[in-house]
């Protein structure tokens, strides 16, 4: 990143460096000395490009004490912790007319899906990419859920909306949920996302460390995203994640997720019957998702 968005970056780890030198059970290494206070950034770098970015964050209430930003930047109330990155989601889904591509390693957080459902309702297309083996933590959620659903309490579980949630967007044809994988000569190879991306109309995207689930999203972990806008920057990308991921090129970001979703069904109808992948990706089920083993450990 170039421009005044650097002053941000910079304040934002001033503040996660000087708190984590307090912290007792992580002492300042190799010595207090070294280690810091590092100063807060006085100056605001000139604009430069034409491309518009932004920082956004998740910050639990009172993290952070101390300085205000430097001039020209925003006041940030510490005790009330943010949430800003669950506000760019909200903001560009909501304002979605076309396509929304998201890659993450989690399968949403359960206001995220409530707004893809009300964007896929309106005629979005989505594609959201995930691991097909995810992380044990959601493994052992879906498992929960799932025992819960067998005497109609999945509600009672905090992720049981967010399961239900999922499973009720695969009766929109406009939603594809999708894993990375190839098949070579040794066999089927899954590609694990750690991706915490989303692209929406081909002209905003937002990128950086935040999982779609509460524990990112909602005033708890520490997370930053950038975002910026423009479609000759976002979509760019778009159309080379696509070609990475289906072997195709696409002429607009209608077009890319068009043949995503159709490279990725295609693929898990041929796993399905026990052949290759087509490409790099294939089709979830998303009413089972963490549910079952992925279709490329099939015997």
């Amino acid at each position: 990143m170039r421009g005044p968005v650097v002053a941000d970056a910079e304040h934002n780890f001033v503040q996660r460096w000087n708190l984590a030198r307090t912290d007792p059970a992580a002492p300042p290494w190799p010595d207090a000395l070294r280690a810091g206070p590092l100063p807060w950034p006085e100056r605001l770098p000139p604009a430069c490009g034409d491309v518009q970015v932004q920082l956004a964050r998740s910050l639990a209430p009172g993290l952070y004490c101390g300085p205000t930003p430097i001039v020209g930047a925003r006041p940030f109330d510490s005790e009330a912790g943010e949430a800003t990155i669950l506000v760019h989601y909200l903001a560009a889904i909501a304002a979605a007319r076309r396509t929304i591509y998201i890659e993450n390693q989690h399968p949403g957080q359960h206001p995220v899906l409530q707004a893809l459902d009300a964007a896929l309702s309106r005629g979005v297309r989505v594609v959201m990419v995930v691991p097909a083996e995810p992380m044990p933590a959601i493994w052992h959620a879906a498992a929960e859920v799932a025992e819960l659903a067998r005497h109609g309490r999945e509600h009672e579980h905090r992720y049981g909306p967010t399961f239900t949630q999922l499973a009720g967007l695969a009766r929109h044809p406009g939603f594809t949920l999708a894993a990375l994988a190839r098949t070579d000569d040794h066999g089927h190879h899954e590609t694990y996302t750690h991706a915490k991306l989303c692209i929406v109309d081909g002209a905003w995207a937002t990128l950086g460390s935040a999982n779609l689930v509460d524990l990112s999203l909602e005033r708890d972990h520490t997370e930053l995203n950038a975002a910026w806008w423009g479609g000759e920057h976002c979509l760019p990308l778009l159309l080379q994640l696509v070609a990475e991921h289906t072997d195709v090129a696409a002429a607009d970001d209608l077009d890319a997720l068009e043949r995503f979703a159709a490279g990725a069904r295609a693929s898990r109808d041929s796993l399905l019957r026990g052949g290759p992948l087509l490409a790099g990706c294939y089709a979830l089920d998303p009413a089972t998702y963490a549910r079952r083993p992925p279709l490329t450990q099939a015997p």
